[in-house]
């Protein structure tokens, strides 16, 4: 998952720290449990100075559960809408294999193409836009019933997923996305 904040650099400096200090504050509570290794399945959370990519880790054949993410998403969209209505999210979803590396500041940071191809999904968001990657979207959504109604949703409130639509991404990359419209 790769979001970002919109607008971001034409805020002053303190406000960029108030907004990703809150964003981070966010996330880390929602994930808080799963950011500790040692763990089977956890998540690997980078700053990105505007934003964030977190890798959510798992052991072959063993996928995320789909609510995890759906909730983290949920959960982040209301904090936008908490900052009276000045802020909007960008956020890309994908999914795949990763490799592991020690940053210069001595942490565990991820690198390879399933997390270039994040960013490339966030880049092609609009404001206030959730994108699924084709890939990510038949691991975890599935062709047959494009939504989602496990927790936060429910049956009447409910993520749809919209799509597929082709968009061009950084070096001329051609990705099938789909939109997600959040109830």
């Amino acid at each position: 998952m790769f979001l970002d904040i919109v607008g971001f650099s034409r805020n002053p400096n303190s406000r960029q720290r108030e907004l990703v200090d809150t964003l981070t504050t966010e996330v880390t509570s929602s994930l808080s449990s799963l950011m500790s290794p040692p763990l089977e399945t956890h998540v690997v959370a980078m700053p990105t100075g505007d934003g964030m990519a977190l890798a959510f880790l798992h052991q072959p054949n063993q996928p995320w559960d789909i609510s995890t993410i759906m909730s983290l998403i949920y959960r982040i969209e209301v904090w936008a809408k908490s900052r009276d209505g000045s802020v909007s999210l960008r956020t890309g979803i994908h999914s795949g294999e990763v490799e592991f590396i020690t940053d210069i500041n001595n942490k565990t940071n991820i690198v390879g193409d399933t997390i270039n191809y994040a960013q490339r999904v966030m880049d092609a968001a609009n404001p206030k836009q959730v994108l699924f990657s084709d890939t990510a979207f038949r691991q975890y959504i599935g062709s047959n019933n494009p939504s989602y109604s496990g927790s936060p949703y429910s049956p009447e409130c409910k993520a749809v997923f919209k799509g597929p639509f082709q968009v061009q991404a950084k070096h001329g990359l051609r990705m099938l996305v789909y939109k997600v419209t959040l109830d």
